[in-house]
Formats: structure tokens, sequence, C-alpha cells
């Protein structure tokens, strides 16, 4: 006969083990182009303005972009959860998903020169805001990427992307 701690224990064990786990994204995080850094740079900019992406701030001599989306509707470049929020003003606690109204994109852009050309890494931070229906009250809740931009970002500036890494050989039989 278990005993009822461990029975517990064994229950929580379960009930963990069966959540669903967030999806993981391969992002890519830079990239190296055989061009002058000037020419990157002005791809990355020309990039941004075809995607309606705001610049705030950019600074050739660091080679730093910093840049924004706002209210934007979801184009697949992140992956936002709704939080589920819960009714605290009843007796029974009822949990229910909040509502998203809109995100927004933070992106840093470096652009450096390296021995062979210039390097390219984006960094793009993503938030959602959503509706907590029984406050009524907008709050901001994070996002994964899903490296969809980053990836766009890099393609548009020519090159391939890194090759994958090779599959390990074969155990051949002697």
């Amino acid at each position: 006969m278990l005993r009822p701690e461990v029975l517990r224990l064994c229950l929580v064990a379960l009930c963990v083990a069966c959540q669903p786990q967030p999806k993981v994204y391969n992002v890519e995080r830079g990239r190296t182009y055989a061009e002058d850094k000037a020419v990157v740079w002005d791809g990355v900019l020309g990039f941004l303005q075809a995607n309606d992406i705001t610049v705030v701030s950019a600074d050739l001599a660091t080679g730093v972009i910093h840049a924004e989306r706002t209210e934007y509707q979801d184009a697949g470049w992140a992956d936002c959860e709704r939080a589920r929020v819960i009714d605290r003003t009843s007796n029974s606690r009822r949990p229910r998903r909040a509502r998203p109204i809109s995100r927004d994109l933070a992106l840093e852009v470096a652009v450096r020169e390296s021995a062979v050309g210039a390097a390219v890494q984006p960094v793009a931070r993503f938030t959602e805001q959503q509706h907590d229906p029984w406050r009524n009250l907008p709050f901001t809740q994070p996002c994964r990427s899903t490296g969809v931009l980053e990836r766009a970002l890099l393609n548009s500036l020519g090159g391939m992307p890194p090759p994958a890494s090779p599959a390990p050989p074969e155990a051949s039989e002697p």
C-alpha cells in the first residue's frame, strides 16, 4: 500500500511530465559576408525599410543599428504563448487565457569588420500585449523568436546560409 505522501508526489511528477514542452527554434545568430562593411550596412538598412521596421538609431562607426516595430500583426516571427489568468474575485478560481492585442519588436543588428568581410549579428526581442479579461487590464508577455526574421535578414544580404553540420559517418563492419 502506498503512503499518501508518495502517491501525491507521484501524481505531481506525472502532471509535470505531461505538460506540453515549449517549442525549440533554431535561430541563426550571425553570418559573415565577403563584402565591404558599408555595402552590408546599406543592405541591412534596406531590409529594415522594406519590412516597415523603424530605425531608432544607426551608427556606422560602432556598427550597431537599433530598430523597432510596434503593434504589428503576427508574421510568424515570434511564438507568443497566451498567458493564463485567474479570476481571483470569486470563490471558484476560473482560469482563462489572455487575449492577444498586439506585438512589438526590438531589434539590434551589429555589423562588424572581420578578417574575411563583414559579420552581421541580429538580436530580436519580441513582446506581446495581452488583455486580462478578469481585471480588464493589458500586460506585456515575452515571446520566443522563431528565427524567421533573423534568417530573412541574413538571406537578404546575399550569400548562402552556412552548411548543415555533416552527418556522422556510419559504422562499417570489419
